[in-house]
């Protein structure tokens, strides 16, 4: 029974290797598992391999292929975005001299004020100014006397009074005009910029299929383990073994065990003086080189000579000399 030699252990490079490469095959695996063509009423959604990449994994291209009818209203709807983009873009060079120069405030609501004062205010006061004189005369009131002066004043502060109100109510809706005016270019162009664009037609989306890697790093290990664990019976049975041995023959002096399963490197090197075939061996639990004579040869000249032992044959050599 020959001593068992301890099993190697992994190469951790061979080991990672054989990892990356079982890695990249399981992706692209994936990949091709994962690349469906599709034929719908929106067309075709098609891949083909159109080279390699520089690790050596295929390169893949998608082709989306519409039928006629979605064509054509996609053609359509390109357009229509294109035909919005040239408006947005003849727009742009107004904006950009319009804002160019920042919003002044005062100057577009006192215009829109005064604007407001000369269309309804003025004249309003103007006729009221007129029916007071007119009303004042016919009461007898004549010009520069005490009532005539009081009524004149009373009638300025209601003039003044409405002509306050005026710019404040004015002021607020002239400033809301003059910042709506300057946005409303801007809107115009962001509706244009933002508005509903073409989009693509959707196919179903394909149920992802993904392959697991293979663990080769930890079956290696695995194994390796295994075999260590085998290995480490083995010697203890070997020890066992050649225990019982080491006993029987220390029991069976002057026996020695001569049979050929427990030798190696067996080589014939002559002839004892009776006849018998002369050999030299190293015992399968190591040592230095014995020469001796074969159990099983001498047992048939010799049978005397021979006796087993634990079920291995042994010689006593003061017999077979």
């Amino acid at each position: 029974m020959d001593a068992p030699d301890p099993p190697k252990a992994p190469d951790p490079k061979v080991v990672a290797e054989a990892q990356t490469k079982s890695n990249k095959e399981t992706a692209v695996a994936n990949a091709y598992l994962n690349r469906i063509d599709q034929t719908s009423p929106y067309g075709t959604n098609t891949y083909e391999v159109v080279g390699t990449n520089p690790d050596g994994t295929p390169k893949f291209s998608q082709s989306t292929q519409f039928s006629a009818p979605v064509q054509g209203l996609f053609d359509s709807g390109m357009a229509m975005s294109q035909g919005m983009a040239n408006i947005g873009q003849g727009q742009l060079a107004g904006l950009q001299q319009q804002y160019a120069q920042p919003l002044n405030l005062n100057t577009e609501t006192e215009n829109r004020i005064a604007a407001l004062r000369s269309a309804r205010l003025d004249p309003e006061l103007q006729r009221q100014d007129e029916a007071l004189r007119n009303r004042l005369t016919n009461q007898g009131f004549r010009e520069g006397t005490e009532g005539w002066d009081r009524a004149l004043e009373r009638q300025g502060r209601m003039a003044t009074d409405s002509r306050n109100q005026l710019w404040l109510d004015a002021r607020q809706q002239g400033t809301q005009e003059a910042i709506a005016q300057r946005q409303l270019p801007l809107n115009e162009f962001n509706a244009l910029r933002t508005g509903t664009q073409v989009s693509m037609p959707q196919f179903t989306q394909v149920p992802g299929v993904q392959q697991a890697n293979t663990d080769i790093a930890g079956i290696t290990q695995q194994g390796y383990q295994n075999q260590m664990a085998a290995y480490n019976a083995q010697n203890a049975q070997n020890n066992a073994f050649m225990g019982g041995l080491f006993q029987m023959g220390a029991a069976a002096l002057p026996f020695a065990f001569s049979d050929i399963r427990l030798k190696r490197g067996v080589v014939r090197v002559g002839e004892l003086p009776s006849g018998l075939p002369e050999y030299e061996w190293t015992y399968i639990w190591g040592g230095p080189r014995y020469r001796g004579v074969m159990a099983h040869e001498a047992r048939e000249v010799f049978p005397d000579a021979v006796v087993s032992l634990g079920g291995f044959l042994a010689v006593d050599y003061s017999r077979i000399s």
